[in-house]
């Protein structure tokens, strides 16, 4: 196994950190976003992207992305491009990932909330992950969200945005329409809202 821990994961991190969620798709959150593959690990200083490939996989927190293929573009922290002939871009602590893509069997896991998809998008300056292709299904527990198009997940909201014969089913109901919203509770709201 690739390790890209020893300089690249302590050097990037999500551009906002945020308050954590019980359990969410989203990399927000504190702390280093971890890039490990099994294949290989490409770093494009000039275009300010890691690749990896072979069993990739993003870890933050206990949110993983599994993928064949990850894509992570990062910048200098606070969004700032490097000065032109430094090397201050990622390494030396002030990087920052603001969008990672993952495409070839997709999966996000996080506790009990689970995504798949064939490519995924997240934008951590929006914090809005974008799932396309076949088989798009968001779990959050025993809640089940699908789509044919693309599936959105909005981290602050806990909302997904399903396209294209959208379907959302809970134990002993389901709705589908063209598009639908889903909003998710957390276990301890979900206690505490009436039947």
């Amino acid at each position: 196994m690739i390790r890209l821990a020893l300089a690249l994961a302590i050097a990037l991190v999500a551009a906002r950190p945020a308050a954590p969620l019980a359990q969410e798709l989203g990399l927000s959150g504190e702390g280093p976003i971890e890039i490990l593959a099994d294949g290989a690990i490409e770093w494009r200083r000039n275009d300010q992207v890691v690749i990896a490939s072979g069993n990739a996989r993003a870890i933050r927190g206990a949110t993983t992305v599994f993928a064949d293929r990850l894509t992570a573009r990062y910048r200098a922290r606070g969004g700032t491009a490097p000065q032109p002939g430094t090397t201050q871009a990622a390494f030396g602590g002030c990087g920052e990932i603001w969008r990672l893509e993952a495409e070839g069997a997709v999966r996000i896991v996080s506790g009990s909330d689970r995504a798949e998809g064939d490519r995924a998008v997240y934008d951590l300056d929006r914090r809005v992950l974008v799932m396309t292709g076949r088989a798009l299904r968001l779990t959050n527990g025993t809640d089940t969200v699908t789509a044919r198009d693309a599936l959105e997940y909005w981290v602050e909201r806990r909302m997904a945005v399903a396209r294209g014969a959208a379907t959302v089913a809970s134990p002993g109901r389901e709705l589908t329409a063209e598009t639908l919203g889903a909003y998710f509770l957390d276990a301890a709201t979900a206690e505490r809202r009436p039947s």
